[in-house]
């Protein structure tokens, strides 16, 4: 079979299909996301007062015992599995309400604002790129500060061991990716079927993420 000669695309046809993809992202998970985020703010807050005693944190402290082998105690990486079920994308949000959510906040300009989104994209850009920055000096933006004591990186650095955050990634991985998958196969298999999908992905998950764990405390001492 004839292939067709191989051309590097325009800057146009690039754009236009990252834009498109963008989008139908935003309009398929966008709103289950947005929900999502909202609905874990309001158990945050309910009742009043400390973060720790929500409905939120009791909630997540009944799967405790259950991810202690995985390395993962803290209430707030377990809560977020649970809108996670939802669509994957949400754990990320519910980590980011959770954990900064009761952090003082600082009015900044539409200027300021927009140079502290561009600024941090960059920093953590340059820092998964490793070595590469340096080695074409590429330069370093310094974001405004904006009155809180570290973003979602430094705080799950607190909380979470090396092991520990390789076994969290590994079951968020394999464990029942979202609602929209389970509604497809229930719709097409049954609910027997569905049933039996989940709780073999929770089950392969932790199996994993177990295995991870000790593979990890083993190669990194702890």
């Amino acid at each position: 079979m004839e292939l067709p000669p191989y051309r590097l695309p325009t800057m146009q046809v690039v754009f236009k299909q990252a834009w498109a993809r963008t989008r139908s992202f935003l309009e398929g998970a966008g709103g289950p996301i947005l929900l999502a985020v909202l609905f874990v703010w309001l158990l945050l807050n309910l009742p009043p007062g400390d973060l720790s005693h929500s409905f939120y944190a009791r909630v997540a402290g009944l799967l405790e015992p259950l991810f202690r082998p995985l390395g993962i105690e803290d209430w707030r990486l377990l809560g977020a599995l649970i809108p996670g079920m939802i669509a994957k994308e949400v754990v990320v949000g519910t980590l980011a309400v959770s954990y900064l959510g009761a952090e003082p906040t600082t009015a900044l300009g539409f200027a300021a604002g927009v140079w502290h989104i561009v600024s941090a994209f960059w920093s953590s850009l340059l820092s998964n790129l490793g070595a590469v920055p340096a080695l074409f000096g590429l330069p370093q933006l310094t974001p405004p500060a904006v009155g809180y004591t570290g973003g979602l990186q430094v705080q799950l650095r607190n909380v979470m061991s090396p092991a520990a955050s390789l076994s969290y990634m590994a079951f968020i991985l394999l464990y029942t990716p979202c609602i929209a998958t389970l509604s497809a196969i229930r719709q097409e298999f049954g609910r027997r079927w569905a049933t039996a999908a989940v709780v073999y992905e929770l089950l392969a998950a932790w199996v994993v993420a177990w295995g991870v764990y000790r593979l990890a405390l083993l190669w990194l001492g702890g």
